[in-house]
């Protein structure tokens, strides 16, 4: 069990868990948890469709059925098999929640999170010696389960430095290409649209993406168009593929989430390089400590800070932590309660997430069509380098769509 004590040695509350712990190791037992998360959201389905005068809004009884069995098939696999069978397990999960109107969907998503985030745990203290468990989701979204800790922020601005750093006005992306220097070229404007087309025409990105990337290279003001009236809230901010290095060029208000070290101190020195534009807001908890927050330990006490910053301002919260093991999972349910929470006293909120390819998805006819015609065409040398093939999008559903198994077993069900 987690500490419940702070570095002053104040008693509060200790951080996310699982709710099962394997006696003889001491490490969380987290397959019955993980199983019972997709069974919930299965029976959801199911006792909607039962309940719903308009079943065919939700779902049809063909997909309806499927559901009913896939029920069976994970209550009854042993928990020593789950580490090899998940997979196929939740491609036919993936193919049911596919195949759902979009009611349907949101009511499997719904019943799904909500198992997990109320089944997870915070230790508390009781008495003098005594501790128990309740759950996060009420520790974090009702007020008053625990005690929390005092938290402040702590401000750094840009253009504290002696160069004349100006915000960016015109979008640049990154080229592969270099110059006669040998220094990395960027694209904008026009360069970076034509970029953006041969990409697309060459098959590596949605046609959609370079549409919407186009109409960013055709603003004249980014600063203005995109990120003046806005906080961007990063949960995981030193992550490697989060936007902070993009969003101080841009000059924009930064709320980073991130644990006290090296990498949250390099932010803030490119925070104070940068222009004056940006500021970065960064979490103190507990007084005056060092800056930063875990998500995983402080989630109640960082979902009321993110709720109270910048009243004026839309808040645009960005998930980007990721962990290893199960630390995966509790940082995911700190995330989406923190989301919850926010949510519920700032209505306006936007939520950005960063789409893994390595989960069950849904892919277009187009896109299906063209990996067909490159994967039929591929010389005999490519299959000598290819480990496993996954050509799940080569049939329909019975639903018509076409779904990519994307599941990667070296990573294991806390990332599915």
């Amino acid at each position: 069990m987690p500490n419940t004590s702070d570095e002053t040695g104040v008693a509060y509350h200790g951080g996310i868990e699982w709710p099962l712990y394997n006696e003889k190791t001491g490490k969380p037992s987290t397959t019955p948890t993980n199983k019972s998360v997709w069974i919930a959201a299965l029976k959801a389905l199911v006792d909607a469709f039962s309940s719903d005068n308009e079943r065919n809004s939700i779902v049809s009884a063909e997909v309806i059925e499927c559901a009913m069995k896939l029920v069976k098939k994970f209550e009854s696999q042993p928990s020593s098999e789950w580490r090899k069978g998940y997979i196929d397990l939740l491609h036919e999960f993936g193919i049911i929640m596919a195949s759902c109107e979009p009611k349907g969907s949101l009511i499997m998503a719904c019943a799904g999170l909500s198992c997990l985030n109320s089944s997870m745990v915070i230790s508390t203290k009781k008495g003098e010696n005594d501790t128990e468990k309740v759950s996060a989701q009420d520790v974090v979204m009702k007020d008053g389960i625990v005690e929390l800790l005092p938290i402040s922020t702590l401000i750094i601005n840009g253009g504290n430095s002696n160069s004349d750093v100006t915000v960016m006005k015109k979008f640049e992306m990154a080229s592969p290409h270099h110059d006669e220097k040998g220094k990395n070229m960027v694209a904008k404007g026009e360069m970076m649209k034509q970029q953006l087309s041969k990409w697309a025409e060459y098959g590596c990105i949605e046609t959609s993406a370079a549409e919407s990337a186009s109409k960013i290279a055709d603003l004249e003001d980014c600063h203005s168009s995109l990120v003046k009236d806005k906080v961007f809230v990063l949960l995981g901010a030193t992550s490697a593929m989060g936007p902070a290095e993009v969003l101080i060029q841009l000059g924009a208000t930064i709320a980073a989430v991130a644990r006290p070290g090296k990498k949250l101190a390099a932010l803030e020195e490119m925070v104070k390089n940068g222009p004056s534009e940006a500021t970065m807001l960064l979490p103190q908890v507990g007084g005056d400590g060092a800056a930063g927050a875990d998500l995983i330990r402080h989630a109640p006490e960082l979902a009321r800070w993110i709720a109270s910053l910048c009243p004026e301002k839309k808040l645009v919260i960005c998930n980007l932590a990721y962990l290893d093991g199960e630390k995966n999972v509790l940082a995911g349910v700190g995330m989406d309660l923190i989301i919850d929470y926010v949510c519920q006293k700032r209505q306006d909120t936007a939520i950005s997430y960063i789409i893994s390819p390595a989960t069950v998805h849904v892919v277009t006819e187009e896109a299906a069509m063209d990996a067909k015609r490159r994967y039929d065409s591929a010389p005999f040398w490519h299959s000598l380098c290819m480990v496993q093939a996954s050509n799940t999008w080569r049939e329909k559903t019975v639903s018509g769509l076409r779904v990519l198994n994307g599941l990667s077993s070296l990573q294991g069900p806390n990332y599915a």
